[in-house]
């Protein structure tokens, strides 16, 4: 008997760690569409704003901020999407598929590295932007 409440306790554990793997990996795709909104949204608010300099630097200010927080939070994700690959792997090495890439463009990182670059590029033009206000 305590062999099947063994059992049935791993394929819970193994079910609910696959869901919330699937919520991160949701919420890691979310990332961009987030920087872009508040990005977008801060330097439309510089860009058509009748208002003085003190203003609009502190709208470029709260997006280069966003920017690196987002940057934090998306390596934070995937970090934990890590640990759960990590996991799914020991628990189910025979359904594990590990899509191991070669190339820059196939590593596991990778999405993740573009998306920090391109949040990194979104700062530094704030940032500019904050000398040109």
């Amino acid at each position: 008997m305590s062999s099947n409440l063994e059992n049935d306790l791993c394929i819970a554990a193994f079910n609910q760690n696959a869901e919330t793997f699937r919520s991160l990996n949701a919420l890691m795709w979310q990332i961009p569409l987030i920087a872009m909104t508040l990005t977008g949204g801060l330097w439309f608010g510089v860009a058509s704003a009748d208002a003085d300099a003190p203003f609009k630097i502190s709208l470029l200010v709260l997006a280069a901020s966003g920017n690196i927080g987002l940057i934090i939070i998306l390596h934070r994700v995937r970090y934990v999407l890590g640990c759960y690959l990590k996991w799914l792997k020991t628990a189910y090495p025979s359904g594990y598929v590990a899509a191991v890439g070669l190339t820059w463009c196939t590593r596991s990182n990778v999405i993740r590295t573009v998306f920090q670059i391109m949040l990194g590029f979104a700062t530094f033009i704030s940032l500019v932007l904050i000398v040109m206000v």
